[in-house]
């Protein structure tokens, strides 16, 4: 693999790392990746096996390949696939059944509108275009995620002068801690 993919491919799985950050936390991070083939995922810090391909062709960024791959290397975890190709929008894939869980946990927590019979065009009915908008204009694409910024680093830590005394310990440290309960008698 050349220079090139590989860079095309560090900036794919960090911008999906960014993606995922709002939605994990701040622990989110794109994985080493070496070439000697040891296996780790693209992503860190999620509950799944990342896997992120980003490629000019569907031969290179093949989402049941990269599927497998994942399945091959994860450390239990379920996959889930990130596919770009050149000038097209992204795709998420994951296994049909990973699938149906995540969207019945979605339509657990999804608003009421967002749900299906709640609204929207109906049999028979054909909807209308919306104000201003002529028929058969499509609509603006809608806007991606906000782009990502990295957090500035933290300040640096306050040298102590001499003589001032340490800093108290805080209430949670082992010293407070009750003690182990005793060992159980056979």
């Amino acid at each position: 693999m050349g220079k090139r993919s590989r860079e095309k491919g560090k900036k794919w799985e960090q911008k999906v790392a960014c993606v995922l950050r709002p939605i994990f936390g701040g622990l989110v991070k794109r994985g080493i990746q070496s070439r000697d083939g040891g296996e780790v995922t693209d992503v860190e810090g999620t509950p799944f096996w990342v896997e992120c391909k980003h490629a000019a062709s569907t031969s290179k960024a093949n989402p049941f390949a990269a599927l497998e791959q994942g399945e091959t290397a994860t450390d239990g975890r379920p996959v889930v696939v990130f596919c770009k190709l050149d000038n097209r929008p992204p795709l998420m894939a994951v296994r049909m059944d990973l699938g149906l869980d995540l969207l019945r946990a979605w339509a657990k927590t999804a608003p009421s509108i967002l749900r299906v019979g709640s609204g929207g065009p109906r049999k028979g009915r054909r909807s209308r275009p919306a104000p201003g908008r002529p028929p058969g204009r499509p609509a603006e694409p809608r806007a991606g995620p906000p782009p990502c910024r990295k957090t500035p680093p933290a300040p640096p830590a306050r040298e102590r002068p001499a003589g001032e005394p340490p800093a108290p310990v805080p209430a949670s440290s082992p010293a407070d801690l009750p003690p182990p309960p005793p060992p159980e008698a056979p």
